[in-house]
């Protein structure tokens, strides 16, 4: 019988904003990447199609009352190390583990609300208290953050498994061992996979920021799989390495104003009274001219030339990619007027706003790793040089994203720009960016978005969704509520002696996913 060349493949990657045992309340979205290959969901993510599929779950339904699930579980799938089977209990434990009140995961507010009615140990009503058009993809694997876990291991490991290792899951690795800030180790489980059993033996990721790192690594064998700038992709392909493009188009690139807070909370939705309806009225980013300045000041053929080769396509909207039905074509025809490079427009607009070269327009730039797009920190800075060509007064930080949480979440934030990569989910995405729904603090907020957000949410038809999130974006697309970039082929750099290919999707939460997918070479 033919072997794996090696017996474990090692995965070279930017390391999460948090490094945790603790998946339900340690990590968020971005973070799970290091824990993935040893959960499963209720429903998975077909790596060819995107479409959601039956995982752990066999079924799920809308029940009668618009807004509750029926769910039912497949019987005898086993967790690690011998702690039982799956049942309502476990799911219902993850419920409340993402739910805590110590949890930072970004919907914790929403399973706190989610109720388990037991129907049998296989079968159970996912309880909700008003229509939410986001639970479906929350619960499966294309969000993240419903890895299910085993109640039988917390019970018997209790609050000590945060120090020692994170709780059984029931995919083909379980975890083997880890060090904080540089390996984290799986193990193929013994045997069989109920679904697929992985090649390789083993599983590490190693965690490198530096590009240069990953591709030293990649070019001295230390290292099978990786992600890298464009000029790194072509010395490795140079090398005899392989790129593998993810299944799916459109892991969506943009910056983010991070300033720009609306004065109220939703549900709560009391306003605090500022005269201008903004958490600060001094932030520069509730003025509508600051906003497209800022945008036809970035040459984005520039960009996509030096960072991508070309391969990006310009983002006409963020969130709605253009074979979505929600897409408006009078969009596109729109876009070079609106968000075309231009820097004498850009002075202009500066001006009009206030900002002229004895009071210029102050911003401070996040220049740091983002986990699944690894040209982030060199494209902040070439758009920092570009805003300071039209006159604006940039600083670089280089703060860790995970030290800046805190105040991002607190909207602390005026002036700051960052840089957002992530898979193009409709209505998630402009929640989370563009509404006043918590979490918040990561971009700029109008209210006529959060409220037709508010109503999309509680709309479960997907015809009917997409007639809101066309109202959304005819709103958004002249507001320019973000540095709207690129959506950009996910790549992957392969090592050809190890890996024979890797069949995944590239544009779901974490980028990082379907790992019993990769192939080995064998022997």
């Amino acid at each position: 019988m033919m072997e794996p060349v090696v017996d474990v493949v090692v995965i070279g990657a930017i390391a999460p904003g948090l490094i945790s045992n603790n998946v339900g309340r340690g990590l968020g979205v971005q973070d799970h990447i290091q824990v993935k290959p040893m959960y499963e969901y209720m429903i998975g993510t077909d790596p060819v199609s995107g479409e959601l599929v039956p995982q752990l779950a066999e079924s799920w339904n809308i029940e009668p009352n618009g807004q509750d699930f029926r769910v039912k579980l497949r019987e005898g799938i086993p967790f690690h190390n011998d702690n039982g089977t799956v049942t309502y209990r476990d799911v219902e434990f993850t419920v409340n583990e993402f739910g805590a009140e110590d949890a930072t995961h970004p919907h914790a507010r929403n399973y706190r609300t989610v109720e388990i009615e037991p129907v049998s140990d296989l079968e159970f009503i996912w309880k909700l208290p008003r229509p939410l058009a986001e639970q479906e993809r929350r619960m499966s694997e294309h969000i993240g953050g419903m890895e299910i876990m085993s109640l039988a291991d917390y019970e018997a490991l209790g609050e000590d498994f945060v120090e020692s290792r994170p709780l059984a899951g029931t995919n083909g690795y379980q975890f083997e061992s880890r060090e904080q800030e540089s390996y984290i180790r799986f193990d193929r489980i013994p045997g069989e996979h109920w679904r697929h059993t992985p090649d390789f033996a083993g599983l590490e990721y190693r965690w490198m920021n530096e590009e240069s790192t990953r591709l030293a690594a990649m070019l001295a064998g230390e290292i099978h799989i990786t992600q890298l700038g464009a000029d790194s992709t072509e010395l490795a392909q140079g090398d005899g390495f392989r790129v593998q493009q993810g299944g799916l188009p459109g892991q969506r690139i943009f910056g983010a104003f991070k300033g720009g807070y609306l004065d109220t909370t939703y549900p709560a939705y009391e306003a605090q009274g500022t005269p201008c309806g903004y958490a600060h009225c001094d932030s520069p980013f509730i003025d509508d001219n600051v906003r497209k300045a800022m945008n036809k000041a970035v040459d984005k053929d520039a960009l996509n030339d030096a960072f991508f080769r070309g391969a990006g396509q310009n983002m006409i909207m963020s969130g709605i990619p253009e074979d979505s039905p929600a897409f408006n074509p009078e969009w596109r025809a729109a876009y070079p007027a609106e968000y075309g490079y231009d820097p004498a427009a850009a002075r202009s607009l500066l001006s009009e706003a206030g900002y002229r070269p004895n009071n210029p327009l102050e911003i401070n730039v996040q220049v740091i790793p983002v986990a699944g797009y690894p040209q982030a920190p060199d494209v902040m800075e070439a758009m920092a040089g570009m805003w300071n060509d039209v006159g604006i007064s940039t600083t670089i930080d280089q703060t860790p994203g995970s030290t800046l949480r805190a105040s991002q979440r607190a909207l602390e934030f005026k002036n700051y720009m960052g840089l957002f990569s992530g898979a193009p989910i409709n209505i998630q995405s402009f929640r989370v960016h563009n509404s006043n729904i918590t979490p918040r603090g990561g971009g700029f907020e109008y209210l006529e978005i959060s409220d037709l957000i508010h109503q999309v949410q509680a709309t479960m038809g997907e015809d009917a969704q997409n007639v809101i999130l066309r109202q959304i974006g005819d709103i958004a697309f002249p507001k320019h509520i973000a540095v709207k970039l690129f959506y950009i082929p996910p790549q992957l750099v392969l090592n050809p002696d190890v890996v024979e290919s890797w069949n995944w999707p590239g544009n779901i939460a974490g980028l990082w996913s379907h790992f019993d997918q990769i192939r080995a070479v064998k022997k």
